[in-house]
């Protein structure tokens, strides 16, 4: 029903959102990675460098959004011919030089994954939305939260000043927007 709703209604609705993610992202969770059967998280298992040195520190957060967004990246390379070599050398340089608007040092917490409206069931009740329900979790993980907010950038949320101070609200605390956008 997004489409058919007034500013307002969406705007109330946006303000709900951010409460229930707000809700999911309290919840911490004990390593960084997809949740697959029974709850179990799939983490990355980190290589060795062959130096004899000891294990060289990383950031867990960092290396499982870039494992998980190159995968995408990988698939449309695979596709000869599809991107030029101008757009490669573009790309890796913008990831590699805004690694650190997505470098994320906290616990990782619970995700939705696909946070979108037309995810999220809402009832009307007394002339307000309440949400009811939430669909789409297959791909719930264990992150950051910006993660959470990447569809929602996409469909121009954060376009619409409006759209983001509700949501924010919802929230109850500052969107990292720049950590979303990359």
């Amino acid at each position: 029903i997004w489409n058919e709703l007034s500013k307002t209604e969406r705007l109330q609705i946006t303000k709900e959102m951010g409460k229930l993610l707000n809700k999911i992202h309290s919840i911490k969770m004990e390593k960084f990675g997809r949740i697959e059967d029974r709850g179990k998280i799939k983490h990355d298992i980190p290589f060795k460098f062959k130096t004899g040195k000891p294990e060289i520190e990383y950031n867990n957060s960092l290396r499982e959004i870039l494992i998980d967004s190159l995968k995408d990246y990988a698939r449309i390379l695979s596709h000869e011919n599809y991107l030029s070599q101008e757009f490669i050398n573009d790309f890796t340089e913008y990831v590699t030089s805004n690694l650190k608007e997505i470098r994320y040092k906290d616990s990782p917490i619970l995700l939705h994954g696909d946070f979108i409206p037309g995810h999220v069931f809402v009832e009307k009740v007394n002339n307000d939305y309440k949400i009811t329900g939430l669909i789409d979790i297959e791909f719930a993980r264990s992150s950051m939260p910006e993660y959470d907010f990447i569809k929602l950038h996409r469909l121009g949320f954060f376009n619409d000043k409006n759209l983001i101070s509700a949501l924010e609200e919802g929230y109850g605390r500052k969107i990292n927007e720049k950590a979303v956008e990359v």
